[in-house]
């Protein structure tokens, strides 16, 4: 359940009594909002601007700037966010106007987070983008979302009628999990040893199942002897040791008979769970086995007196090898979010699409289709409800790209927890449809270019392959039908073959179900038609989208058999929302013409042309755009759904929206759910860095000193005389008359501090003097003592910034303001002695 329901209901639609009782019923206690025909993308965009506002202040209090790298305090660089904020111009007309917007305020907030970080050399802009996006998700994550409910009216032949989609944000966490977070709590959320990140796997998998008392290095040798001991008997008495190891890495059972857990009784042999972990590991390179386990032992020897080793062993064997494999700032992201709440359930009631490092599933939910119809009255003055085929549930993949480089079991870790997830509201012996809509291509670099340079996500073979073996290792193999559709242009290349076996397997069960299930056979007939369509009509002259077609089937015939329907793409937001318009469009077509649209209906036929209006019916609701845009709010939109979807819909939408260029700003806002996405382009907004250095000094400074620095400064800069450089040579042998004019930067300074338009505050107008002094060359022999001082003063300031010595920049301002006073004091009398002279 997610936090409160939001209705969504178009402007202008009257909402009588009875429908206000009837919608309290299905969805208790919801908020309306309300909505216009056509995409409000100023709305969009100012949410998407604020949600990285929130983002950058979350990251300022969860991941704190570190002192002994900066002297920047955390409120001005909130202070500098907001500013920047508040001057972008979000009453522009064009979406390409206000995507420039976008994008210059995301790199602002990219650039000071590059900056005022100490991030590992030549790593700054990357770390920054993916520290400001991981942000944004533990944000999302703190706040959880609510359900999402569509009212649509419909125009039948009897009236209006309203359907309403609802999608219910469903609750991802297990007792597991929330008992792992409970521990990390208990424990002050520790961060991952430098020394155990970099161990081998089989090292970090043998210290995280580690079950020993006492737990500290003696026992380990002790344990890792024993271990020896037993290893070289196993191979003395193993027929093909290879071969066993390939067993047990490859989780081929049963295992060989030496492979099992130790028990209470001494006499009996057996491994540990830290021993049994480390074999499996160590079993994929045979070869290797004796050599890496005597190197660990000396490795453990190596650490036995190191005070750091000990010290983390308890909470290594304590915490699960997910937790160790965050970054830094992930663990310390979660930290935070865990809290600012009294129960972590609290903080892990929702994951957004993209947030892929926590083992459970992300954006989950479950989405529905209803229909009401005000034309039947019932005795509770409310109406007719039909509820429009059961529940179909959502998420993004169960494998996680986010996890491909951490150890195995952490992968599995990922995968088996999400599907038992997502499959756990299935009944006993209930059929489940799981549907996958990814590009698992193989032979990437093979692929024609126009294919592999047009994909909307990387080829995700690997996440093919992680779930096909979950599926086998849950045991549920028997009651789960598996599928998987790309929607992208590896369709062209990976399309449903006509003896696919896996629609083989789901034809020959669903038929077991036809006696009982009244239209089965109608849509399994279907099915097959659109399985054995002619040559050409799954490539290039796919004008209705057959792999859509047979995604929307399947899922219609799950639902037609009482199955458990569900389905992802990578993310859950996108190529599944189009399965899920799709399906939905062919559901009101059934409950409006009485018949099942059908594949191959040229575009120009009223049956199809009936079926695309009510397609963009759907589209035009935009429910699908905002449970997409929950995920990185402002993000309001669908990826690629020229990609995904046939060109006569795509006509019908932009048509709708007014523009050719409808669906390819629908792409646009979704591409920007990710930071690095908004742009490709983002250092083309930065300034230098000996600007931004000044900007930020400035305001760290605040308005006071500045005031007194500039005050200070002013009456100085005016003594020109004081900085007029001495004439080297003249018509005379070394003339010591000084020049007539200042040096330019000073000039340059005396201009700044006169011009009124070079700022309203006093921070404005230094930060352009103190970019004037790095302007100028940092040494110069005919400089006058007051030149000097002014440079050199205003870059002790600049250079105490990110070079933190034992004074700090107040201190170093009050030197420079004695100065300059004391220099204008001295010119002063000076003059007073030239004149009474």
């Amino acid at each position: 359940m997610g936090k409160g329901i939001i209705l969504r209901v178009l402007e202008g639609t009257v909402i009588s009594p009875e429908l206000s009782r009837t919608l309290d019923t299905l969805i208790p206690n919801y908020q309306i909002e309300y909505f216009q025909e056509k995409p409000n993308y100023r709305r969009s965009y100012e949410r998407r601007i604020n949600s990285l506002h929130d983002a950058f202040l979350f990251m300022l209090d969860a991941y704190p700037l570190d002192p002994k790298f900066t002297a920047l305090k955390a409120e001005t660089l909130k202070n500098y966010a907001e500013e920047f904020k508040n001057t972008c111009d979000l009453a522009k007309d064009s979406v390409e106007e206000l995507q420039t917007e976008l994008e210059a305020y995301t790199a602002k907030l990219v650039e000071v987070i590059s900056t005022s970080w100490d991030w590992p050399k030549g790593t700054a802009f990357h770390e920054s983008v993916a520290c400001l996006n991981e942000a944004e998700q533990y944000v999302l994550m703190s706040r959880g979302r609510p359900d999402l409910a569509t009212l649509m009216p419909m125009q039948t032949e009897h009236g209006t009628e309203y359907v309403l989609q609802y999608d219910e944000s469903l609750s991802p966490y297990t007792d597991e999990f929330i008992a792992e977070l409970n521990e990390i709590k208990s424990r002050k959320y520790p961060k991952t040893p430098v020394w155990f990140k970099n161990t081998e796997e089989f090292q970090k998998e043998y210290f995280t199942n580690l079950d020993l008392k006492p737990l500290n290095a003696t026992s380990i040798i002790q344990d890792i002897n024993s271990f020896l001991d037993s290893w070289i008997e196993i191979k003395r008495s193993s027929l093909n040791i290879a071969a066993e190891l390939e067993q047990i890495h490859k989780d081929i059972q049963p295992y060989p008979t030496w492979y099992k857990d130790k028990t209470d009784d001494s006499r009996a042999k057996g491994f540990s769970k830290a021993q049994k972990a480390m074999i499996k590991v160590l079993a994929a390179e045979p070869d290797k086995f004796d050599a890496n386990l005597t190197k660990f032992r000396e490795f453990i020897v190596a650490k036995k007196h190191s005070i750091a080793f000990q010290n983390s062993l308890d909470n290594l064997s304590n915490i699960p090898l997910w937790y160790w494999s965050l970054s830094k700032v992930q663990q310390s992201f979660l930290a935070h979010a865990l809290q600012q709440t009294d129960r972590v359930e609290d903080a892990v009631t929702f994951l957004s699409s993209r947030h892929r490092t926590l083992p459970i599933p992300a954006n989950y939910a479950a989405h529905s289709l209803l229909k009401i119809n005000p034309e039947v009255v019932q005795s509770d003055h409310t109406y007719e409800v039909k509820h429009l085929y059961g529940k179909r549930f959502r998420s993004s993949h169960v494998a996680s790209r986010d996890v491909l480089e951490s150890p195995e079991s952490v992968q599995q870790r990922h995968s088996d927890s999400n599907f038992a997830k997502v499959t756990e509201h299935a009944k006993p012996g209930q059929m489940c449809l799981f549907q996958t809509l990814i590009s698992p291509i193989h032979a990437v670099d093979y692929l024609p270019s126009l294919v592999s340079e047009s994909l909307s996500v990387p080829p995700d073979l690997e996440l093919f392959k992680i779930a096909r073996s979950t599926v086998e290792r849950s045991g549920k193999t028997a009651s789960v039908l598996q599928h998987n559709h790309p929607f992208n242009y590896a369709k062209y290349i990976y399309y449903t073959a006509s003896d696919d076996a896996s629609s083989l397997y789901l034809l020959m069960t669903a038929r077991t179900y036809v006696a009982n299930n009244p239209g089965l056979e109608e849509l399994l007939e279907e099915y097959q038609q659109v399985l054995g369509s002619p040559l050409g009509s799954a490539t290039f002259w796919d004008y209705e989208g057959r792999e859509l077609f047979l995604t929307s089937l399947e899922q219609l015939i799950t639902l037609t058999i009482d199955g458990h329907s569900y389905g992802s793409c990578v993310s859950g937001k996108d190529r599944k929302a189009i399965e899920l318009m799709h399906t939905d469009a062919m559901i009101l077509y059934k409950d409006k013409y009485g018949v099942w649209p059908k594949f191959g209906v040229p575009s120009d036929k009223m049956e199809r042309i009936n079926f695309v209006n009510l397609f963009a019916d759907i589209y035009m609701s935009r429910h699908q755009h905002e449970h997409a845009g929950q995920n990185a709010p402002g993000s309001d939109g669908i990826k690629t759904p020229e990609m995904y979807l046939p060109a006569d819909i795509i006509e019908a939408i932009n048509d709708r929206l007014g523009t050719r260029n409808g669906v390819k700003y629908d792409d646009l806002m979704a591409t920007g759910n990710e930071v690095k996405n908004i742009s490709k382009n983002l250092k083309s907004y930065f300034v230098s860095d000996n600007e931004l250095l000044c900007k930020l000094t400035a305001r760290q400074l605040g308005e006071e000193v500045c005031t007194k620095l500039y005050d200070a400064l002013s009456p100085l800069i005016a003594e020109e005389s004081r900085f007029c450089k001495p004439k080297e040579w003249g018509l005379g042998l070394f003339d010591k008359k000084k020049s007539t004019s200042s040096p330019a930067g000073i000039t340059k300074i005396r201009n700044l501090m006169q011009d009124k338009n070079a700022g309203n505050d006093n921070i404005l107008r230094l930060e352009k003097i103190f970019l004037e002094v790095l302007n100028r060359p940092v040494s110069n022999s005919t400089r006058t003592k007051e030149t000097n001082s002014v440079y050199d003063r205003i870059r002790n300031i600049l250079g105490s910034v990110f070079a933190v010595g034992d004074e700090s920049l107040e201190v170093l301002a009050d030197a420079a303001i004695a100065e300059w006073s004391e220099l204008f004091e001295a010119s002063k009398r000076a003059n007073s002695s030239a004149v009474a002279y």
